[in-house]
């Protein structure tokens, strides 16, 4: 009896983003007390989860990569090394955000210096977010045979999460003129920052 594979579950790619946000937002907000045990508290939180996301898209990577190989014995190895590659690349930029972070946002010990380096906070979060979609596209080459099973490029994938972030930026200026807030054009920029830096690295593998 032949039983029909099911559809792999990808980690939350959008969850470290999510509780960022939510513990820069409760540290900023004016009512709290800061303290620096309560920032480095939610700085262990927020680096659990990343680690947790990371250890779940590896071992999936792995998998992938190796049911591809067991039904393609004749596959290449060039195309593996490009997906392992981008995979490398996104873990690299949420190691340099999350460094980014420890070493500024979530170094503050009150208010004050939470404000200053909110800037700094931004730039963490975009890195973190590019490591996250370069890894999200790697784990959807591995279920794509026809790219992974050809010679060719392995940039495809990288085009939806663009779109994805055009998308989100798109939303935030529509939340921006509605509501009229700085916070909607810089989260604009982010994400807008973010499709950038993806189509660009699909144009660079393209041309090798």
């Amino acid at each position: 009896m032949s039983v029909e594979s099911e559809e792999p579950v990808h980690p939350d790619f959008e969850a470290p983003i999510r509780l960022l946000r939510d513990a820069s937002a409760g540290l900023l907000d004016r009512r709290a007390p800061v303290s620096k045990e309560r920032v480095e508290g939610l700085y262990r939180h927020l680096a659990g989860a990343v680690g947790q996301i990371l250890e779940s898209a590896r071992k999936q990577l792995n998998e992938g990569l190796d049911q591809f190989r067991e039904a393609n014995p004749e596959a290449v190895g060039e195309e593996f090394e490009q997906v392992l590659e981008i995979f490398r690349e996104g873990q690299e930029r949420i190691d340099d955000g999350m460094r980014l972070m420890a070493q500024t946002f979530f170094a503050s010990t009150d208010l004050a210096s939470l404000e200053a380096n909110a800037g700094a906070l931004s730039l963490a979060e975009s890195h973190i977010q590019d490591g996250l979609d370069r890894m999200e596209s790697a784990l959807a080459l591995t279920e794509d045979p026809t790219i992974l099973g050809q010679p060719g490029p392995v940039t495809a994938a990288e085009v939806p999460t663009a779109l994805d972030s055009l998308g989100n930026c798109l939303e935030q200026l529509t939340i921006y003129l509605e509501k009229g807030q700085r916070e909607q054009l810089e989260e604009a920029m982010i994400h807008l920052e973010q499709a950038r830096g993806l189509l660009q690295r699909a144009l660079a593998q393209g041309e090798g």
